[in-house]
């Protein structure tokens, strides 16, 4: 429809504004050559832009050098391919793509990126509907990062609330993914994603709205978090036929992930995902720090995973993992830890949840193993679990700490809460007290292979076996129970 063979540089300005319509056998509007040197591009208030093979809008070459490109207020872009493609956005560059809101609608990806970003890019995608993937093969992602975020880089996606659904809702997305991405995320780059109805679809942003769940997770990030990297996830709310929010990779060095979160208003998540809520399949390492606060989950696997080991301590001797303030209702574990926790200075902290309900095994469990660290399991109004309410298992060594207290638990099949250590018995401190264990279909209180127990001021009944159980254990005491 409209075609730039070249770049467009040297303080350069170009306005494509209020057009009825950009059509193109290939592609809508199409930059071949970079943008840069201070340049300004602005694609604002047109009615139609369309690809008809290809893609709506295309910037084959990387916008860099201070240039700006604005994206804004267009009514329809409609590509066979994706509805806006961008090469690379670095040094300094700045890219908007606001309100595009009667929709940008693909077969493939709504928004790409196929190169990194870097060198303090800027980039701000707010208030717009996105339906990708719209002949639904299974590829077209909401928004998608092909490559790394780098080097100081800013990404804002949304600017939203989240207390109920039609509060100031910002992106409005369905696809494949969500919000995709591929590469490593590293050095001080700073992701914002906030307010955004991800896996729903809107005539406009105020509504109507429908379901339109993402075939597959809400946000996704395959590879590593590196090097001073915040991650925020506020304010979302979530319908995924996977995950709803899933890290895959590892994460280290100084990063920050918040997923949720109650610093001035209430910003947690409302995630309904068919596989797991919220997911750490990697390690997670150094002086890491991650929260997952204030969200509302509903799960068809489970609530909460960690599946590497941990042994971040970025919180300074407290709270490095810290999981709070979140209803969960979740068909297996409601929140579970598979790997090994470890480090002198290491602590997960799961308190003041409203409920975790784990409908096919657990509530809360941890079967990893703990060397060194500190568990702590506190204040929990309602903890639920098929099997156990909480389980805590794997070998203990070098001083562990494990602290269960002032929970409300029960279970349908078997214990309130459960401590279980392999091997032989030592290494740990165990206190578990001032918790209302009851309705449980085992025992109340099982400790196994466990030296030198503390369980105290507990209030335990309805239990189908035995109050508290203790096995292959010296030392216990159990003193001032009801």
């Amino acid at each position: 429809g409209i075609h730039f063979g070249g770049t467009i540089d040297d303080e350069s300005q170009v306005w494509i504004l209020n057009n009825d319509s950009i059509i193109g056998d290939r592609k809508g509007i199409y930059v071949n050559g970079g943008v840069f040197d201070t340049a300004l591009v602005e694609i604002i208030g047109n009615t139609w832009i369309q690809g008809e093979d290809e893609d709506g809008i295309d910037f084959n070459g990387n916008i860099s050098g201070d240039a700006t490109v604005r994206i804004n207020d267009n009514d329809d872009i409609r590509a066979s391919d994706n509805g806006i493609e961008f090469a690379g956005i670095s040094d300094n560059a700045t890219v908007e793509i606001l309100g595009n809101n009667h929709g940008i609608h693909s077969n493939n990806h709504g928004i790409f990126f196929g190169g990194s970003i870097n060198g303090n890019a800027d980039l701000d995608i707010h208030d717009n509907i996105i339906n990708a993937d719209d002949n639904n093969n299974g590829s077209g992602d909401g928004i998608h990062f092909a490559s790394s975020v780098n080097d100081n880089a800013t990404i804002n996606i949304g600017d939203g609330l989240g207390s109920t659904f039609a509060n100031d809702p910002s992106n409005i997305i369905s696809g494949f993914d969500g919000i995709h991405f591929e590469g490593s995320v590293n050095d001080d780059v700073r992701v914002v994603i906030d307010g955004n109805r991800i896996g729903f679809d809107g005539l406009t942003l105020a509504g109507p709205y429908s379901n339109d769940r993402v075939g597959d997770d809400g946000i996704q990030f395959i590879d590593n978090l590196n090097d001073d990297v915040h991650v925020h996830i506020t304010d979302n709310h979530i319908r995924s036929t996977d995950d709803g929010i899933s890290f895959a990779g590892a994460i280290d060095d100084n990063v920050h992930v918040l997923v949720g979160g109650d610093t001035e208003f209430p910003d947690g998540n409302t995630i309904n995902a068919n596989g797991t809520g919220v997911q750490f399949e990697g390690s997670i390492t150094e002086q890491a720090r991650i929260e997952v606060s204030g969200n509302n989950i509903a799960s068809g696997l489970s609530g909460i995973v960690f599946n590497g080991p941990t042994s971040n301590t970025g919180a300074g001797n407290d709270e490095d993992i810290l999981i709070k303030y979140n209803t969960i209702e979740a068909d297996n574990y409601g929140i579970v830890f598979d790997g090994l926790a470890s480090g002198q200075n290491h602590d997960i902290m799961i308190r003041d949840n409203f409920q975790v309900h784990g409908h096919g095994a657990d509530g809360i469990r941890h079967q990893g193993g703990i060397n060194e660290a500190e568990l702590r399991t506190l204040a929990n109004d309602d903890v639920f679990g098929d099997d156990d309410g909480i389980h805590i298992s794997g070998a203990f060594s070098n001083d562990a700490l494990i602290r269960i207290n002032d929970n409300t638990v029960d279970s349908d099949d078997d214990d309130g809460i459960d401590v279980t250590q392999s091997g032989g018995a030592g290494g740990v401190d165990l206190f578990i007290t001032d918790n209302h264990v009851h309705n449980t279909g085992d025992n109340g209180i099982e400790v196994t292979n466990v030296d030198d127990g503390f369980i105290a001021f507990n209030e335990i009944h309805n239990t189908d076996t035995d109050g508290i159980r203790v096995q292959g254990s010296e030392d216990t005491q159990i003193r001032w129970n009801n």
